[in-house]
Parts: C-alpha cells; structure tokens; sequence
C-alpha cells in the first residue's frame, strides 16, 4: 500500500538549525502520525539534493531534509526518488521555467507574461510530469508490495496515483494540501485547467 501526502515543497526543507515555520511543524505532526499509523518500510519523498542544492543557494544557507530527519528520528528508511540532474538529462525533462523565456521571446500573439507562463507548466504538466513520476515509481521498484509513504507536490496527487493504480498497486491519500497557499492554489487552477481545456499538449 502507498500512502500519499500531497505538500508545497518549501515544508519539505529548511535552513539548518533554524526554527520550522508553522506549515513546517504541521507537516512534521502529520508525517510521525502517518508513520505512527501506517508503519512503512519506507518514506520516500518529490525531494533531491538538487533541490537541497537550489534551496542553499536561494537561502544562502545549508538545508536539509525535514523528511529524512523525521524519518531517521522514527528509524524509519528514507529516500529521494526526484531525478537529479543526470537523470532529468537523461529521461528528457524540462521544467516550465526553462519552456517559459523561449516561449516569451517567440510570442507573436501579445499574450501576458501570466498567459504565457501558464502555457509552459501546462506544456510541463502535460509531457514531462509523466516521465516524472515514472521516475519516481522506478525509484521505489524494490518495495512496490510493501507499506510506503510518498510525498509529493499537491498537484501531482491525482496523476501519481492513476500511475500507481495502473500497476496494480493500492494507494491511499491520507493527506494533502500542507503548506499550499492562495497563490499555489490559484496558479496551478490555471494550470491544471489549461492541460484539460489543450489536450494536444500531450502529444
């Protein structure tokens, strides 16, 4: 059985030695209750040292994972399963960040900065999130049979969860939404309703 947790990624870390933000700390209530109930071999998580890399560099301070440190604080395995970027190289990702400026400096419609960026996540949501979490769930091949929990972007729950159930695997969403803010929620409505109403971007 995977147990999915849908989070804003910014609860998944923090500058070490610093003091959780109050997202921070629900978070870390509902991952040691999740662990207390679901007793997993594994908690894995959307998480990767690039992104403990990225978030140093924003922050100007080394991060770590508030994941793994509950994780190791409950002897419980735990694992980064989001490609690195060797792998993202390899699998052909792109992130809508980098779809974003070509996009802008091609525009010939007039469309705002917003319409555009909408466009390119949509374009990422649409072609590069399945390689994504195929990459996540070949990350986890050795205990697909076992009691995981899985942490992921909010967003990416319903998608996770079809691949999941497509082979054959049980899943449960025992919780969602920690840490998502007004703007997340707004943004990836825009988003999530473009790749529906745009089903050639898949293609």
């Amino acid at each position: 059985m995977f147990y999915l947790i849908g989070a804003a990624h910014r609860v998944q870390s923090r500058p070490k030695n610093s003091d959780d933000s109050e997202d921070q700390k629900a978070y870390r209530a509902c991952l040691r209750d999740a662990i207390g109930r679901t007793r997993p071999v594994l908690v894995a998580e959307e998480f990767s040292t690039r992104a403990l890399t990225k978030a140093r560099k924003n922050d100007e301070a080394e991060h770590e994972s508030i994941t793994k440190a509950v994780a190791d604080s409950l002897a419980v395995a735990h694992r980064f399963c989001d490609p690195e970027p060797e792998d993202r190289k390899r699998i052909g990702y792109v992130e809508g960040g980098e779809l974003f400026m070509p996009m802008v400096m091609a525009d010939q419609d007039g469309l705002t900065n917003e319409q555009i960026e909408t466009i390119a996540f949509a374009t990422e949501v649409a072609k590069y999130w399945p390689l994504r979490e195929k990459f996540w769930l070949d990350q986890l091949g050795d205990v697909l049979d076992k009691s995981v929990i899985f942490i992921c972007g909010d967003a990416h729950l319903e998608s996770f969860q079809q691949l999941v159930a497509g082979k054959a695997i049980e899943s449960q969403i025992i919780a969602r939404h920690i840490g998502v803010n007004q703007s997340d929620d707004a943004f990836w409505g825009r988003v999530l309703a473009y790749v529906c109403a745009h089903p050639e971007l898949k293609k």
